[in-house]
């Protein structure tokens, strides 16, 4: 083995011995912390999105027609018997008839012989009839054994050219907060009409039947995670998608405050700690409060995905999810203020010094301007991606079989991605309501203008023009990115239908 020990300097032999380089948990803290915060989040994850306590499986389950097939079949089974017994009565009335005798001479006149050329053969007449019947019997039990034996239940036009189902009536079923629609009994479950009509049988409408919408028989037992997943893909790539959210909403965490504390050294007065902190963020945390408050109670005034549709207990798990989403964004925007309130104390604290000719000042104006830009940009992102999340879950639940069938009858689905579009708008005006005024008071700073007029003298006359467009256009990029995560997130829904 080599030795990679580093040989002493040659000397006088009076040198004192350089001290043994030791690890430090200390010179590691700024990577350390992140990491057990995002351990942390990844637990808290789990619990919430696949736990009840921490000994129970959260259960996740499909939901779709359960007694489909049963109507079907009972349907084709009731034309095979109808059809049955009208054939039967076709070949006894076939029978019965007589054959027509050949007329003794030729010589008839033209209007005879014209009669007795229009006028049918009545066993001919029956021949065709017992064979159409006959072709129709072939078919239903054709699509009887695709019933029984293929894999139709993937196929909702298959079962809509069997009984008809208003859609109002499903979104009734499927919305009604007593869950009629979940439940087998005769006066519940979606109601569904019966057609049973043919050119040679017509008996009008059958008695309506009722369709249970369930978990596909698992009420009784508890599906497994991969399982659900290996049926409902979509709801792989959201559950993954929400755990590694809610551990870069964790990770944020340690990191905002550093970077809030690393402004501690650039100036000393209004220090970042824990008293000042929190003075920092009670405006975000009344305004986020009012506008959680607004949005969820207000203008989504009913409970639009229910606990029944995939997960059970899914409002109050989201609840506790949407909890560190939001108090992540309260630190992202109190950071956002501190910054900007440190940059209007070392504004004031500078008069009489010039940004261009002092370099220690330039310094310290840039590492603040820095670090107010990011936190705004990590407040951007955080909402930009809870806003992509959720249009994944509604693609997922919208891909479930009941769903699927809604979108066959009604050719739209069930959970509107315009909702996706509406939450995007929302937390857009959200970001607004920081930005805009933070940023006016920011460019209105003296040490802001003297930075910008010095930047311009450097700067061509191609690059000025350049720099403003960019300037300006990724303001409006940054404060609209939840807006424009919901347009991509509908525009990747389009393409998958």
């Amino acid at each position: 083995m080599p030795d990679n020990t580093i040989p002493n300097p040659p000397g006088n032999g009076n040198e004192t011995p350089s001290p043994e380089i030791q690890y430090t948990w200390k010179g590691n803290w700024a990577v350390n912390i992140p990491i057990f915060f995002a351990l942390a989040g990844f637990l808290i994850g789990i619990l919430i999105l696949n736990g009840k306590g921490c000994n129970t499986s959260a259960r996740y389950h499909d939901l779709c027609l359960e007694n489909k097939r049963a109507i079907v079949d009972s349907i084709q089974r009731i034309r095979i018997t109808l059809l049955n017994k009208k054939l039967e009565s076709l070949i006894d009335r076939r029978k019965k008839i007589r054959p027509v005798p050949e007329p003794a001479t030729r010589n008839l006149t033209t209007a005879t012989q014209t009669t007795r050329a229009q006028k049918p053969d009545s066993a001919q007449l029956y021949g065709d009839s017992i064979k159409v019947v006959k072709d129709y019997l072939a078919d239903l039990h054709g699509s009887l054994d695709s019933l029984n034996y293929l894999n139709v239940d993937t196929s909702m036009a298959f079962f809509k050219q069997y009984f008809s189902i208003d859609r109002d009536s499903i979104r009734n079923s499927l919305i009604d907060p007593d869950n009629k629609g979940f439940k087998a009994s005769a006066d519940s479950g979606i109601l569904v009409k019966i057609y049973q009509r043919f050119p040679l049988l017509d008996t009008g409408l059958l008695d309506t039947m009722r369709l249970k919408v369930g978990s596909c028989g698992q009420e009784n037992k508890v599906s497994g995670l991969m399982d659900f997943f290996s049926r409902n893909s979509a709801f792989g790539l959201w559950f993954f998608l929400a755990l590694a959210q809610i551990m870069m909403w964790f990770i944020l965490i340690p990191i905002l405050v550093g970077i809030a504390r690393s402004t501690n050294n650039i100036m000393e007065v209004f220090p970042y700690n824990l008293k000042n902190g929190f003075l920092m963020t009670i405006i975000p945390l009344l305004v986020i409060l009012l506008f959680v408050i607004l949005v969820y109670n207000q203008i989504i005034d009913v409970q639009i995905i229910g606990d029944q549709y995939f997960l059970d207990g899914f409002s109050g798990r989201l609840t506790w999810y949407a909890f560190f989403g939001y108090g992540v964004t309260v630190l992202c925007f109190g950071v956002y203020l501190f910054l900007a309130n440190k940059l209007q104390l070392l504004n004031e604290f500078s008069r009489g010094a010039r940004l261009s000719e002092d370099q220690a000042l330039q310094e310290k104006y840039l590492a603040l301007r820095k670090a107010f830009d990011l936190a705004f940009l990590i407040s951007a992102i955080i909402l930009s991606i809870f806003v992509l999340w959720m249009g994944v879950m509604f693609s997922a639940i919208n891909d479930l079989e009941i769903f699927r069938f809604y979108r066959e009858l009604s050719g739209k689905n069930f959970f509107d991605n315009n909702l996706v579009y509406l939450n995007g708008l929302l937390h857009s005006v959200l970001l607004l309501v920081f930005y805009v005024p933070v940023r006016l008071q920011f460019n209105q700073l003296r040490l802001t203008k003297e930075q910008k007029d010095y930047e311009d003298e450097r700067d061509s006359n191609t690059k000025k023009i350049f720099k403003s467009f960019w300037e300006g256009i990724s303001a409006i990029l940054l404060t609209t990115s939840p807006l424009i995560a919901s347009l991509i997130e509908k525009l990747l829904s389009s393409l998958g239908d």
